[in-house]
This record gives structure tokens, C-alpha cells and sequence, in this order.
């Protein structure tokens, strides 16, 4: 139907379908960062995410619920703010493979062969980068935590944790979602805001399933951020004649 409209007036260029099929692709993280600018940004992209994954489920509701979406966020900025640090850039593998690579237990800290992972890696790293005032603060605030909040947490509670968060990435991570939305970037908002194009997202809940809400949910999230933090221009002058 939309793509009759569109050749009915000629206007076919300007109708982007991103679907399983096409050659499109846009990568969430990229854009939060982007237009985010900051470790909350990412944080936000990624719980909202999840939360749109859960919404119909009854469990982890109320206080307890809380708490653990809480410690999920702290987990997620603290990583985050490394990987930053660390490597310049924040994919969804790369946080991924730092949570799991973390310590779990104090005795770990010291075994050369963690040490040589890719967690205590970055960690060194971002130790090391030089640092603006916040960003030396921020990077003190998530040693503390990987190196000794992490580690010394009671077995039962760092696994809650740490499923409910892997639990997010798994979905970025995994077959076609990950071919679309963590790649790379070749189409954004920034086409409708300012080349004036449409984006038609073909993949349908009924179809699709969880992919399906989990990626209409993020160009509907990143698309209403991209408008609220958009440069407002004072309207163009009337033509007259």
C-alpha cells in the first residue's frame, strides 16, 4: 500500500522500507551515544529496551522488581563508562563480553590469566587514558565497583543481576536483530528530520515476534529523542509573488 502511494506521486526515493530482507541498517547504541552524549543515554536505550521485551510478563514487579532493575542500571553504567574509556566506542558485544569477564569472586582479581582477559584488559585501559575531571571521577566510581562492590557480592545476588542484563544483550546479539540493529548505520532519523525521507519499519509483532516489538520499540524510542533534541530554526519566510 505504501509503496503505491509513494509511485502515485512519484515520490518512490523518498520511501525507506527497513525490514529481514533489505539492506538497511541502524545501529541503537550508535544513535543513543550520539545524540545521548553520555553514559545515562546508553543506559536508558538499553533498560528501555528490555523493559518493552517484559512489559507483558507478571513477575519482577513492585519493590523487589525495582531493586533489581536498579542494580541491572548499575551494572550496565558502570561497564559502559569502562568500555568508553577503554576503547573509545560501546557496542553491545564488547559490554557483553566485559560482564561476563568480570571477577566473581576477590581471589580472581589477583589470577594472572584473568588479568590477561579482556575485562581486566579494559579496565587497565581506562585506567591509564587521560581524563577530564568528570571523566576521572566517573572511571574512579566504576573501578570501585567492578574491583571491589563486583566481586564480594553474594553469589545469588550478582547472578540476578547479571541475567537480567545479559538477558538484554542476548537479544542485541543474536541473529537477524543483531545484523540490524548493532552493526553498522546507514539509515537514521536524521533521514526523516533532515533529508526529508519516510521510514516504513516492516516488522510486524505478529510476524516477528519479540524482534519485531524489540526493534519498532527502538526506532520509536530513538526517533522521539532525535526530535526533542533536535535545533530548532525559526520557520522559513512565506514566498510571495
Amino acid at each position: 500500500m505504501w509503496q503505491r502511494i509513494f509511485a502515485e506521486e512519484k515520490r518512490s526515493d523518498d520511501l525507506i522500507i527497513f525490514d529481514a530482507s533489505g539492506k538497511w541498517r541502524f545501529n541503537f547504541l550508535d544513535e543513543a551515544r550520539q545524540h545521548g552524549g553520555d553514559t545515562l543515554s546508553i543506559r536508558r536505550c538499553l533498560m528501555m529496551l528490555g523493559e518493552t521485551l517484559s512489559s507483558d510478563e507478571s513477575g519482577g514487579r513492585g519493590d523487589d522488581g525495582k531493586f533489581w532493575e536498579k542494580q541491572q542500571e548499575r551494572m550496565i553504567d558502570n561497564a559502559v563508562q569502562i568500555l568508553h574509556l577503554a576503547i573509545g566506542k560501546v557496542t553491545t558485544t564488547e559490554l557483553e563480553e566485559f560482564i561476563v569477564g568480570a571477577a566473581d569472586h576477590p581471589q580472581r582479581l589477583r589470577d594472572p590469566g584473568w588479568r590477561e582477559g579482556f575485562h581486566a584488559r579494559c579496565v587497565q585501559a581506562a585506567f591509564d587514558r587521560d581524563k577530564n575531571e568528570v571523566e576521572e571521577q566517573d572511571c574512579k566510581q566504576a573501578m570501585r565497583y567492578w574491583l571491589g562492590q563486583d566481586p564480594t557480592m553474594a553469589d545469588k545476588t550478582r547472578a540476578s543481576i547479571c541475567t537480567g542484563v545479559l538477558g538484554i544483550l542476548h537479544i542485541f546479539n543474536m541473529g537477524l536483530t543483531r545484523e540490524l540493529v548493532s552493526t553498522t548505520t546507514n539509515v537514521s532519523p536524521d533521514d526523516m528530520l533532515l533529508r526529508r525521507k519516510w521510514v516504513l519499519v516492516n516488522l510486524p509483532p505478529a510476524t516477528y515476534g519479540d524482534l519485531g516489538r524489540f526493534v519498532n520499540a527502538g526506532w520509536k524510542y530513538l526517533s522521539q529523542r532525535r526530535v526533542l533534541r533536535r535545533e530548532a530554526k525559526p520557520p522559513r519566510a512565506a514566498v510571495t509573488h
